[in-house]
Protein backbone atom coordinates (compact mmCIF):
# COMPACT_ATOMS: atom_id res chain seq x y z
CA UNK A 1 0.00 0.00 0.00
CA UNK A 2 1.49 3.34 -1.03
CA UNK A 3 1.38 5.69 1.96
CA UNK A 4 2.65 8.78 0.10
CA UNK A 5 -0.77 9.41 -1.33
CA UNK A 6 -4.24 8.52 -0.11
CA UNK A 7 -5.16 5.30 -1.93
CA UNK A 8 -8.64 4.70 -3.28
CA UNK A 9 -8.42 0.94 -2.69
CA UNK A 10 -6.85 -1.32 -0.10
CA UNK A 11 -4.00 -3.75 -0.60
CA UNK A 12 -4.57 -7.52 -0.44
CA UNK A 13 -3.67 -7.78 3.27
CA UNK A 14 -6.07 -5.03 4.35
CA UNK A 15 -8.87 -6.37 2.16
CA UNK A 16 -8.43 -9.90 3.51
CA UNK A 17 -8.34 -8.60 7.09
CA UNK A 18 -11.58 -6.67 6.54
CA UNK A 19 -13.37 -9.66 5.01
CA UNK A 20 -12.16 -12.10 7.68
CA UNK A 21 -13.05 -9.77 10.53
CA UNK A 22 -16.56 -9.18 9.22
CA UNK A 23 -17.05 -12.90 8.63
CA UNK A 24 -16.10 -13.56 12.26
CA UNK A 25 -18.51 -10.92 13.55
CA UNK A 26 -21.34 -12.47 11.54
CA UNK A 27 -20.43 -16.08 12.41
CA UNK A 28 -20.38 -15.20 16.11
CA UNK A 29 -23.92 -13.87 15.76
CA UNK A 30 -22.85 -10.36 16.75
CA UNK A 31 -24.22 -8.87 13.54
CA UNK A 32 -26.68 -10.25 10.99
CA UNK A 33 -25.60 -11.35 7.52
CA UNK A 34 -27.52 -8.40 6.08
CA UNK A 35 -24.95 -6.04 7.68
CA UNK A 36 -21.98 -7.62 5.85
CA UNK A 37 -21.50 -4.93 3.18
CA UNK A 38 -22.03 -2.09 5.67
CA UNK A 39 -19.50 -3.54 8.11
CA UNK A 40 -16.93 -4.11 5.38
CA UNK A 41 -17.42 -0.52 4.20
CA UNK A 42 -17.05 0.80 7.77
CA UNK A 43 -13.73 -0.99 8.21
CA UNK A 44 -12.40 0.05 4.79
CA UNK A 45 -13.33 3.65 5.51
CA UNK A 46 -11.61 3.52 8.90
CA UNK A 47 -8.39 2.27 7.29
CA UNK A 48 -8.43 4.81 4.47
CA UNK A 49 -9.17 7.77 6.75
CA UNK A 50 -6.50 6.80 9.29
CA UNK A 51 -3.82 5.91 6.72
CA UNK A 52 -2.39 9.46 6.57
CA UNK A 53 -1.51 9.07 10.28
CA UNK A 54 0.66 5.99 9.59
CA UNK A 55 4.27 6.44 10.74
CA UNK A 56 6.64 3.75 9.41
CA UNK A 57 9.04 4.62 12.23
CA UNK A 58 6.56 3.39 14.84
CA UNK A 59 5.14 0.20 13.30
CA UNK A 60 4.81 -1.88 10.17
CA UNK A 61 1.89 -1.04 7.90
CA UNK A 62 0.23 -4.40 8.57
CA UNK A 63 0.33 -3.75 12.31
CA UNK A 64 -1.11 -0.27 11.83
CA UNK A 65 -3.95 -1.58 9.65
CA UNK A 66 -4.70 -4.38 12.13
CA UNK A 67 -4.92 -1.87 15.01
CA UNK A 68 -7.20 0.45 13.04
CA UNK A 69 -9.55 -2.46 12.25
CA UNK A 70 -9.40 -3.73 15.84
CA UNK A 71 -10.25 -0.30 17.26
CA UNK A 72 -13.09 0.26 14.79
CA UNK A 73 -14.57 -3.14 15.64
CA UNK A 74 -14.41 -2.26 19.35
CA UNK A 75 -16.28 0.97 18.60
CA UNK A 76 -18.92 -0.89 16.58
CA UNK A 77 -19.37 -3.45 19.37
CA UNK A 78 -19.66 -0.72 22.02
CA UNK A 79 -22.26 1.06 19.92
CA UNK A 80 -24.17 -2.19 19.41
CA UNK A 81 -24.14 -2.93 23.15
CA UNK A 82 -25.37 0.59 23.88
CA UNK A 83 -28.26 0.09 21.47
CA UNK A 84 -29.17 -3.15 23.21
CA UNK A 85 -29.14 -1.46 26.63
CA UNK A 86 -31.22 1.50 25.48
CA UNK A 87 -34.10 2.22 27.86
CA UNK A 88 -36.38 3.03 24.96
CA UNK A 89 -35.90 -0.41 23.46
CA UNK A 90 -39.19 -2.23 23.52
CA UNK A 91 -39.31 -5.77 24.86
CA UNK A 92 -41.80 -8.03 23.19
CA UNK A 93 -43.27 -11.46 23.77
CA UNK A 94 -43.10 -14.03 20.99
CA UNK A 95 -46.89 -14.26 21.23
CA UNK A 96 -47.50 -10.51 20.73
CA UNK A 97 -49.42 -9.66 17.58
CA UNK A 98 -47.49 -7.64 15.00
CA UNK A 99 -49.15 -5.89 12.06
CA UNK A 100 -47.86 -7.05 8.69
CA UNK A 101 -49.04 -6.57 5.12
CA UNK A 102 -51.03 -9.79 5.50
CA UNK A 103 -52.68 -8.76 8.78
CA UNK A 104 -51.71 -9.49 12.38
CA UNK A 105 -49.18 -12.24 13.02
CA UNK A 106 -47.48 -13.49 16.22
CA UNK A 107 -44.02 -11.97 16.64
CA UNK A 108 -42.54 -15.46 17.09
CA UNK A 109 -43.60 -16.38 13.54
CA UNK A 110 -41.41 -13.59 12.20
CA UNK A 111 -38.18 -15.16 13.51
CA UNK A 112 -36.00 -16.73 10.85
CA UNK A 113 -34.95 -20.35 11.23
CA UNK A 114 -31.41 -19.15 11.98
CA UNK A 115 -32.72 -16.88 14.80
CA UNK A 116 -34.82 -19.68 16.24
CA UNK A 117 -31.90 -22.10 16.10
CA UNK A 118 -29.49 -19.67 17.76
CA UNK A 119 -31.93 -18.55 20.46
CA UNK A 120 -33.18 -21.99 21.44
CA UNK A 121 -29.95 -23.94 20.99
CA UNK A 122 -31.44 -26.23 18.38
CA UNK A 123 -29.39 -27.80 15.64
CA UNK A 124 -30.24 -26.76 12.08
CA UNK A 125 -29.20 -30.25 10.95
CA UNK A 126 -31.60 -33.13 10.47
CA UNK A 127 -31.00 -36.39 12.34
CA UNK A 128 -29.48 -37.89 9.20
CA UNK A 129 -27.17 -34.89 8.71
CA UNK A 130 -26.06 -35.02 12.37
CA UNK A 131 -25.25 -38.73 11.96
CA UNK A 132 -23.22 -37.97 8.82
CA UNK A 133 -21.40 -35.17 10.64
CA UNK A 134 -20.44 -37.53 13.48
CA UNK A 135 -19.13 -40.11 11.01
CA UNK A 136 -17.19 -37.49 9.03
CA UNK A 137 -15.80 -35.91 12.19
CA UNK A 138 -14.69 -39.30 13.57
CA UNK A 139 -13.03 -40.10 10.24
CA UNK A 140 -11.01 -36.86 10.33
CA UNK A 141 -10.12 -37.22 14.02
CA UNK A 142 -8.82 -40.74 13.35
CA UNK A 143 -6.33 -39.30 10.84
CA UNK A 144 -4.90 -36.80 13.33
CA UNK A 145 -1.55 -37.44 14.98
CA UNK A 146 -1.62 -37.99 18.74
CA UNK A 147 -0.75 -34.39 19.65
CA UNK A 148 -3.43 -32.84 17.44
CA UNK A 149 -5.99 -35.41 18.52
CA UNK A 150 -5.23 -34.64 22.17
CA UNK A 151 -5.59 -30.92 21.47
CA UNK A 152 -9.07 -31.52 19.98
CA UNK A 153 -10.07 -33.35 23.16
CA UNK A 154 -8.71 -30.57 25.37
CA UNK A 155 -10.51 -27.87 23.37
CA UNK A 156 -13.85 -29.46 24.29
CA UNK A 157 -13.50 -28.23 27.87
CA UNK A 158 -10.71 -25.63 27.96
CA UNK A 159 -9.69 -22.45 26.22
CA UNK A 160 -6.52 -21.95 24.20
CA UNK A 161 -5.15 -19.76 27.02
CA UNK A 162 -5.74 -22.49 29.61
CA UNK A 163 -4.15 -25.15 27.41
CA UNK A 164 -1.11 -22.96 26.71
CA UNK A 165 -0.64 -22.31 30.43
CA UNK A 166 -0.92 -26.03 31.28
CA UNK A 167 1.57 -26.98 28.57
CA UNK A 168 3.83 -24.03 29.41
CA UNK A 169 3.90 -22.85 25.78
CA UNK A 170 2.86 -19.64 24.09
CA UNK A 171 -0.73 -19.27 22.96
CA UNK A 172 0.55 -18.75 19.43
CA UNK A 173 1.95 -22.30 19.49
CA UNK A 174 -1.47 -23.68 20.42
CA UNK A 175 -3.21 -21.48 17.84
CA UNK A 176 -0.84 -22.72 15.11
CA UNK A 177 -1.89 -26.28 15.92
CA UNK A 178 -5.56 -25.25 15.91
CA UNK A 179 -5.05 -23.72 12.46
CA UNK A 180 -3.55 -27.01 11.24
CA UNK A 181 -6.60 -28.86 12.58
CA UNK A 182 -8.98 -26.38 10.94
CA UNK A 183 -7.17 -26.79 7.64
CA UNK A 184 -7.69 -30.56 7.84
CA UNK A 185 -11.36 -30.03 8.71
CA UNK A 186 -11.79 -27.70 5.73
CA UNK A 187 -10.14 -30.24 3.41
CA UNK A 188 -12.67 -32.81 4.65
CA UNK A 189 -15.49 -30.31 3.88
CA UNK A 190 -16.70 -30.27 7.49
CA UNK A 191 -17.41 -26.54 7.09
CA UNK A 192 -20.31 -27.47 4.81
CA UNK A 193 -22.27 -28.58 7.89
CA UNK A 194 -22.00 -25.05 9.33
CA UNK A 195 -23.58 -23.53 6.22
CA UNK A 196 -26.80 -25.48 6.68
CA UNK A 197 -29.78 -23.77 8.28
Amino acid sequence: MDTHRTPQTLDAYAEKLVCCTVRQLINWGTFPESDREDLEQELRLAILTRLPQFDPGKAKLTTFVARVVENRVKDLLRHRQAEMRAVSREGRSLGDAVETNDGAEPFGNMLTDADRTRRFGQSPLSDEERACLLVDLSRVLDTLAGELRQLCEELKTRTVTQIAAERKVQRLTVYQRVWRIRKLFRRASLGDYLKKG
